[in-house]
């Protein structure tokens, strides 16, 4: 049995937390925008310090070294993350001029956040009974999707009704900070790392490694795939926000429901893809979500309507999922144990390298004053770019075992108006063999 006082307090965590991701980051673009920033400069802002804090991911376990525990690393992670929510507050207040000094705070609250996941992951499995993990995990689920919703709703709602804007977002982002602190105290009443069952980080810095990872012909192909698509993605999908605030000229409350809809089909397809897969295999998942990934940003130029949109978004929730749950079978079982986090940690890194170069292109090509013709044309050419790797997944061989095809825990860090929001595993081992 796990321990009450575990659950309780692991609870507290996972509910503010996810209070956190609703409140605050998730509205960064549309913060951009009624800071008087350009169209392009939103996308970069919302796009850019994701990408850049990804590198941050590959010292992590060499920073743990400096602390005496995982416990202490994480909680510094969180109260940091909290801090840098106040300095946004600052900026809306202070500064709200420089894109420079947002950018900056922006890529710190990423680097402590994707800094502390993966020590997270292997600290709080590391104080769960084998044997009790997937229920721990299943359970918490919910309170984190709902917190994150909630989060959403509240903020949407106190732009939309607001006169002052700014104001809200100031507000919001104080409360933001306030539940991130709430979190670290919560971890903090957890217990340290148990020695039994901890899942070993591997450090991941190690730039020959990666290197003579990147050679292997079934990475080589892997990364292709997704370094392509998201590149592909990054030149549409960050400039969505600001076609539904500025070109649509859609309310907050209207586009709190819009970008909504592709997290909660993204947590509810979560709940069915591993019978999918068990039953279309991962070849036959895979395929019809990139491609309904690629259309997604053609359909909305040329249907820019909420009715429609509403559909898009759903589809587009349960294609993402789709995706990533087949190429999180596909590592999962092309790489042991000890490898696996390191190796999920240089996709990351390799995804945000992509998603950095993506929104380049994407606000070149975009303009100082874009039209609905830029954004037409910004969107189709991200929908060609993402076709394009779908001709990588016939090269590679997605036979799996059936012991890899089972049901994956999913942290979802950040919302994202394009794909519902940004995910990472759980990694643990169970009874039924390696995960």
């Amino acid at each position: 049995m796990i321990d009450a006082q575990i659950v309780k307090w692991s609870r507290l965590e996972v509910i503010f937390w996810s209070l956190m991701i609703g409140l605050g980051e998730a509205y960064i673009g549309a913060y951009a925008l009624a800071c008087g920033f350009s169209e392009r400069y939103a996308g970069l802002i919302a796009t850019i310090p994701l990408g850049a804090a990804s590198l941050a991911q590959l010292f992590a376990p060499k920073l743990l070294r400096l602390l005496k525990g995982r416990r202490q690393f994480v909680v510094g992670c969180a109260i940091a993350q909290a801090m840098t929510l106040f300095l946004i507050t600052g900026h809306a207040i202070f500064d709200r001029s420089s894109p420079t000094l947002l950018i900056t705070v922006l890529t710190l609250y990423w680097l402590f956040g994707l800094s502390a996941g993966p020590i997270w992951n292997a600290w709080i499995v590391s104080i769960i009974p084998k044997e009790q993990r997937a229920h721990f995990f299943s359970k918490r689920g919910p309170y984190h999707e709902i917190s994150v919703l909630i989060g959403l709703v509240i903020c949407g709602f106190a732009l939309d009704r607001t006169p002052d804007v700014l104001l809200a977002f100031s507000v919001t982002f104080v409360l933001a900070g306030i539940t991130r602190l709430v979190s670290a105290y919560s971890m903090s009443r957890l217990p340290d790392e148990s020695s039994a069952g901890a899942i070993r980080l591997e450090a991941s810095s190690d730039w020959g490694a990666f290197i003579k990872w990147l050679a292997q012909k079934k990475v080589m192909w892997m990364i292709l795939l997704i370094g392509f698509l998201n590149l592909g993605v990054s030149v549409g999908s960050p400039f969505f926000t600001p076609f539904m605030l500025k070109r649509m000229k859609l309310d907050y409350d209207t586009y709190m429901m819009l970008i909504a809809i592709p997290f909660i089909s993204r947590a509810i397809a979560y709940q069915y893809f591993e019978q999918v897969i068990r039953r279309v295999g991962v070849k036959s998942a895979l395929i019809p979500s990139m491609v309904i990934i690629a259309l997604t940003p053609f359909l909305w130029s040329q249907f820019p309507y909420v009715g429609t949109i509403v559909v898009f978004q759903i589809i587009a929730g349960i294609a993402w999922t789709g995706f990533e749950y087949s190429i999180l079978i596909k590592q999962i079982s092309d790489f042991g144990q000890a490898e696996r986090s390191r190796v999920l940690t240089w996709t990351n890194f390799v995804v945000g390298a992509c998603n950095i170069c993506g929104v380049t292109i994407g606000s070149q090509l975009l303009g100082r004053s874009p039209t609905s013709a830029d954004y037409a044309r910004v969107f189709e050419i991200s929908t060609m770019m993402r076709l394009l790797p779908i001709l990588v997944v016939f090269v590679i061989d997605w036979q799996v075992s059936s012991q890899y095809i089972k049901r994956f825990y999913i942290r979802f860090v950040g919302i994202r108006a394009n794909r519902g929001a940004v995910s990472k595993p759980i990694l643990y081992v169970d009874e039924g063999g390696e995960k």
